[in-house]
């Protein structure tokens, strides 16, 4: 996130007063949580204040504060994987989600679909989490994180399930609703048809800020490697992406085909 300009200080001084019926933390009452809502709204004070009241809300009515307490069930964590891989340039944490190894139908068939939803929630908290007292290279407080979600060979029978689009619906809403201005960048290797579907079927939720971070790729390595390289440091990264990391924070090794086969703790992540 970049700093905030004389302007938005002036924009801001006027939001704090918009919003003093607002009972917040202390971490939500910062400048650079607040800027977050008024960008998102286009410096709309109504409509930053609106969008803020109902992540409260939300907070309050799923419990969010005391989410990462919540165990997700087994199956959840070992057919939806998703990985910590470390830190950019910026100190933004940097996610892999291997979406292709997301087997959501079964997931679906099993009753889960809800967990789901409640495990990308706490995933969002989890990554909250690692930034706290975190700070660019310029000292300015890191709110942002970058995600890598691998689509190779991903399969359009995964999304002939009213189930499964209701829940991926559900998320993307979620996720553009609560986590305003959150995510620096989205990169998508090896997108095929299926993807291409579900982005058709999500893209309509997403505001144009969030679907604008979106960097889309097909299946030629050359050209997506040199791309997330730009962006991101080798160290981090598998050598199917371009990098040389072997193994993840706390010595599991990398799978180099189809990425990790399941989450660990986030505090094996140092960003200091």
């Amino acid at each position: 996130m970049g700093t905030i300009n004389d302007q938005e200080h002036s924009i801001l001084l006027k939001f704090r007063n918009h919003i003093s019926d607002l009972e917040l933390s202390e971490s939500q009452r910062s400048d650079y949580f607040l800027i977050r809502w008024l960008r998102a709204r286009g410096n709309d004070l109504d409509g930053a204040k609106a969008t803020l009241s109902n992540y409260l809300e939300y907070r309050r009515k799923d419990n969010i504060d005391n989410i990462l307490l919540w165990e997700p069930p087994e199956d959840v964590r070992t057919m939806a994987p998703y990985q910590f891989l470390g830190v950019d340039s910026e100190n933004s944490p940097v996610i892999f989600v291997p979406f292709n190894r997301w087997n959501c139908r079964k997931l679906s068939e099993l009753g889960l679909a809800s967990d789901v939803i409640r495990y990308v929630d706490r995933l969002y908290e989890e990554i909250e989490n690692t930034m706290i007292d975190k700070l660019t290279p310029e000292g300015i407080p890191t709110t942002q994180f970058v995600v890598i979600i691998d689509t190779y060979n991903l399969s359009l029978l995964t999304f002939s399930s009213l189930i499964v689009v209701d829940t991926l619906l559900q998320i993307a809403k979620k996720f553009e609703a609560y986590h305003p201005e959150s995510v620096k960048r989205f990169f998508i290797p090896n997108a095929g048809r299926a993807f291409s579907a579900a982005f058709t079927l999500v893209k309509p939720i997403l505001g144009p800020k969030t679907a604008n971070k979106f960097k889309i790729f097909g299946t030629n390595p050359d050209i997506y490697k040199k791309e997330m390289l730009k962006e991101l440091p080798a160290g981090i990264l598998p050598p199917k992406f371009g990098g040389t990391n072997m193994t993840i924070p706390g010595g599991d090794k990398l799978d180099l085909n189809c990425g990790i086969l399941a989450p660990v703790d986030s505090s094996y992540v140092t960003i200091d």
